[in-house]
């Protein structure tokens, strides 16, 4: 019986010991997973800071496949996320005809990304009409249109033409155009709606089509100066 006893405690200080260093090495294992999680973590953000600090007209000129690309990639997604949390855009317009300075400031003022957003979406038809209120100014043509980057614009006599592309909260891009010729406006099969085309000037309209006048055409009209804006209307359809 005494045996039985001596060999059954030690049998029971044999299996505490196993456990014990079972758990030490499960804890070993675990910190050291976590430290190479935290370490992993701080090597990807050195690395994405990097990617940042890279000037944008040299990283465009390596491979698309570079690390340095696809972090300046990932860069882009985080400020993107960044912005839609917060309820804002960021707003980044191009002049690619005319030199008119327009820029967000020339657009917006000193509006900030979050009310630039608020006022697309409380008055979408007052933030197109204000936008061309801003075109006409300063270039004085006959014709303007906004529209999304999908559709299809062939117009004549361009004055200044600019892209305007806002992302974070809602990602978007426009094409921005004020001319003097005529031509069309494309958005059929496309959602309609003043966020999606908006446009001012002598043009007649049929659907999600619209046909713009040019200077010899609007002298044939019988009122020269029946200038129409679509912020007037429904463009739904």
């Amino acid at each position: 019986m005494i045996f039985a006893l001596a060999v059954g405690d030690v049998s029971l200080k044999t299996l505490s010991g196993d456990g014990g260093k079972a758990r030490s090495r499960s804890n070993l294992l675990r910190s050291c997973s976590l430290s190479a999680l935290l370490f992993s973590g701080l090597l990807c953000l050195g690395l994405l800071r990097y990617g940042q600090e890279v000037p944008s007209d040299i990283s465009q000129q390596l491979p698309s496949g570079t690390p340095v690309r696809r972090l300046r990639g990932l860069g882009g997604l985080a400020e993107t996320l960044r912005h839609a949390v917060k309820s804002e855009v960021e707003v980044l317009v191009r002049e690619i005809v005319g030199e008119f300075g327009f820029s967000k400031e020339a657009l917006f003022g000193d509006k900030d990304g979050r009310t630039i957003y608020e006022d697309l979406r409380a008055d979408d038809a007052k933030y197109m009409r204000d936008l061309k209120d801003t075109l006409q100014n300063r270039t004085g043509a006959r014709n303007f249109l906004i529209a999304k980057s999908d559709s299809r614009v062939d117009v004549e006599d361009v004055v200044a033409q600019l892209t305007m592309r806002l992302s974070g909260a809602l990602n978007i891009e426009y094409v921005v155009v004020a001319f003097n010729g005529g031509g069309v406006l494309d958005r059929r099969g496309k959602p309609g709606g003043h966020r999606n085309w908006s446009f001012r000037g002598f043009y007649a309209k049929d659907g999600m089509f619209a046909t713009f006048l040019d200077a010899k055409q609007v002298e044939e009209l019988d009122n020269k100066d029946a200038v129409q804006d679509s912020c007037e209307f429904s463009l739904d359809a």
